[in-house]
């Protein structure tokens, strides 16, 4: 209990003196100095004994020990993780009669690709990004794999036929006719063979 008294009042007084830190705005090398005064030898004797005593504890948990079980925070259990949906980057463009939308989708796989257009105004993506054939070989990954959702609302309402899509160079563009927006809303599912 002596080490945990003593690492406490020396974090405290270590807080009170670095708060009162007088800091010399010609020469940095001073202010370094007075760290080390603050952070002397006592004070890390201290704190070593205080995570040894941590170690221990959970090591050999002791109800009678000085730090009680309470006192030391409890692992959690790993959650499994779970990867966030794959949410690709667009460029959304608007001229008089259309509305086109470029996504960036490197390593589509062209028959997972299904686009729906709901009330007109939002243009619905799923599918999923394949994973390259040597993917047994990874040694490092910073690209994401797997299935990819995206809504995008559209500036102008837009009809749900006629729209034109290419894939060229990891990118896909999808052009969609802009409507008048007194006719009736709905729901369309659009078709990926249209694909150039």
């Amino acid at each position: 209990m002596k080490y945990v008294n003593n690492a406490m009042k020396q974090l405290q007084e270590a807080t009170e003196k670095l708060g009162n830190l007088n800091v010399p705005g010609s020469s940095p090398w001073g202010s370094l100095h007075q760290m080390q005064q603050v952070f002397n030898h006592e004070f890390w004797q201290n704190i070593h004994q205080l995570a040894s005593m941590a170690q221990n504890q959970t090591a050999n948990p002791n109800p009678h020990h000085p730090i009680s079980n309470a006192s030391i925070p409890k692992k959690k259990a790993p959650e499994t993780e779970t990867k966030p949906p794959i949410s690709p980057r667009f460029d959304l463009f608007e001229t008089l009669g259309r509305v086109i939308i470029c996504l960036e989708l490197a390593g589509l796989d062209r028959n997972s690709l299904k686009m729906s257009v709901t009330g007109g105004t939002v243009l619905n993506l799923v599918g999923k990004i394949k994973k390259p054939d040597l993917s047994t070989y990874l040694l490092q990954q910073e690209r994401v794999y797997g299935k990819f959702s995206r809504k995008i609302s559209l500036p102008s309402p837009v009809f749900s036929e006629g729209l034109k899509t290419t894939y060229k160079d990891g990118l896909l563009e999808i052009q969609l006719i802009k409507r008048n927006t007194q006719q009736t809303t709905e729901v369309s599912q659009l078709d990926s063979e249209n694909i150039e």
